[in-house]
């Protein structure tokens, strides 16, 4: 009777880590799995044996990068609304151009490797709470709560993938952005709000 293949306790974490690596620098489809087991050394069976399919081992690592994106915007939400707005939309941006790879998986992903789809995802609770202090400051043109978070977060991921596939590895085109973000301030805030930026 043959008994079921034991592993060692951490090569759970150290395949997720070996992931995480690899997919700063390549998509989950060109991520091959023989090669990640034999950088852990250890078999594609370890693999399957500890996450069942490859879209679950990426989602492990979509939770990881969700959780360092959130994060990284935390800091600047404190402060006068309208500039930690400024502020915000220049953090998410900053981190998707440090993470281009990592950013493409959480925002352009699939749902069984844990990307987002929905507005109530936990990777944009930041902008999220950035609207709604504005909004309790009478700051925010007239509009749903929703409505206006997929409006900001539609033209700041639009723009912000733009520029990492016009510009990959150039920097970015800072004119190009301010020139943009001055514009979906208009388009999201009031006249006395926009007052407070000049």
């Amino acid at each position: 009777m043959s008994r079921a293949h034991t592993y060692p306790d951490n090569l759970r974490e150290r395949l997720i880590a070996a992931a995480y690596a690899r997919l700063q620098e390549e998509t989950p489809e060109q991520m091959a799995l023989r090669e990640l087991a034999a950088s852990v050394d250890t078999s594609t069976n370890a693999i399957y044996s500890s996450f069942g399919n490859k879209n679950a081992l990426v989602k492990e690592v979509t939770l990881i990068a969700k959780e360092q994106f959130r994060e990284a915007q935390h800091h600047d939400l404190t402060g006068p609304p309208v500039p930690a707005l400024a502020r915000g939309l220049r953090v998410y941006r900053q981190w998707a151009h440090n993470h281009p790879s990592l950013y493409r998986i959480i925002f352009s992903g699939n749902a069984e490797q844990g990307a987002v789809t929905t507005l109530d995802d936990k990777a944009i609770q930041p902008l999220r709470t950035l609207l709604g202090r504005l909004a309790e400051a009478d700051l925010l043109q007239e509009g749903t709560q929703d409505g206006q978070l997929l409006a900001l977060w539609g033209a700041l991921h639009g723009h912000v993938l733009l520029e990492l596939s016009l510009w990959p590895g150039q920097g970015a085109q800072e004119d190009l952005y301010s020139e943009h973000e001055r514009s979906l301030m208009r388009g999201l805030l009031t006249d006395a709000a926009l007052a407070s930026l000049a």
